[in-house]
């Protein structure tokens, strides 16, 4: 595992098809606002489903 991906473990794990820079800044901005991990854990499970949504890679019936 390279050092750059090993920076963004957490983000990867949680919201493997999302740009890792945009969601450590994102779990950062949640950080700050004192969110819970769950809470971040969550946030980042859901944007990795809508990112997916987004992309017709899930879709009803599939």
């Amino acid at each position: 595992m390279s050092s750059n991906s090993s920076k963004y473990r957490f983000e990867h794990e949680m919201a493997p098809h999302v740009d890792p820079k945009w969601a450590a800044t994102f779990t950062m901005e949640l950080n700050i606002r004192q969110a819970a991990g769950e809470e971040i854990g969550a946030a980042l499970a859901e944007v990795g489903i809508e990112h997916l949504r987004g992309h017709d890679h899930l879709s009803p019936g599939r």
